[in-house]
């Protein structure tokens, strides 16, 4: 079985480490009966909307662990320390803060741990970014937020709006 990855991926020489990733298409993870995919936007502002991060799965992948680390120093910012079910992926996404406490916002880099439906696991790393609301708002186009899955698929509808229509909760 393998697994293929398609988008922000960081291995893609044409990624700016430096900025946002939106304006590239999210990681897509997809392989024999499994789909999933990281968002490249999350805004985690309070505001109720896209505040947490969490790649988005579908049925064919049962667990899922994820750690993600500062692109610039390579330091971790957070981990989900070990593969949780997919029914409880929402109660440990990250909420956009480092151990201290700080927002953190800028790109990152994730490290997926997928556990598929036949105990087969698949490893991947995409980039992602924590961004100021009114940037998402400005730039609506080009991110992608986990709110924008398509139905229960692991896959996205760039055509369903991501909610952020204001930015309050700041």
């Amino acid at each position: 079985m393998s697994a293929l990855v398609v988008g922000c991926d960081p291995d893609d020489g044409a990624v700016d480490l430096t900025g946002s990733c939106c304006g590239r298409a999210p990681a897509r993870i997809t392989g024999d009966g499994f789909a999933a995919y990281v968002p490249n936007a999350f805004t985690p502002n309070g505001d109720g909307v896209n505040d947490r991060f969490a790649p988005v799965v579908d049925t064919g992948i049962t667990a899922v662990g994820f750690d993600v680390y500062d692109v610039a120093t390579g330091e971790p910012v957070y981990s989900t320390e070990r593969r949780y079910p997919t029914a409880e992926l929402a109660d440990v996404a990250w909420d956009g803060r480092r151990a201290d406490g700080s927002a953190y916002v800028g790109t990152f880099e994730v490290l997926l741990d997928l556990r598929v439906r036949e105990g087969f696991t698949v490893s991947e790393r995409a980039l992602s970014c924590a961004i100021d609301c009114a940037d998402a708002l400005a730039r609506a186009d080009d991110c992608v937020f986990g709110s924008q899955r398509a139905g229960d698929s692991g896959d996205y509808d760039a055509a369903r709006a991501p909610g952020e229509d204001s930015c309050v909760g700041r």
